[in-house]
């Protein structure tokens, strides 16, 4: 993101999750990139998915947001936290925004 401090590297703001929770985090540089599957609701909005190689049944591997405050892998997460555990059904759905800079 522009004009978005760096914390490690001049390249580490790629989405990708904690092995313990699997939380969210845009701290991660391109080749720990997570890749997402975005699954088209039908509805102009889209249901994200946790294609990480590797994770076996992809049944809860969607992401959405914490309903609550959790205390979770030694971390405090506010409620609205995103992780990748959640079943389809569950997963939150979000719009695509095209942002061309000219």
């Amino acid at each position: 993101w522009p004009n978005m401090p760096y914390t490690n590297a001049k390249d580490d703001h790629w989405l990708s999750f904690t092995n313990c929770g699997k939380w969210v985090r845009a701290v991660y540089c391109r080749q720990d990139a997570l890749p997402i599957k975005f699954i088209d609701v039908g509805d102009g909005t889209y249901k994200m998915q946790n294609m990480w190689p590797g994770l076996g049944n992809r049944s809860k591997l969607y992401f959405s947001y914490t309903a609550g405050d959790s205390q979770n892998c030694g971390y405090e997460h506010p409620k609205g936290s995103l992780r990748t555990i959640y079943t389809e059904g569950s997963a939150m759905k979000v719009n695509l925004v095209w942002n061309v800079e000219r």
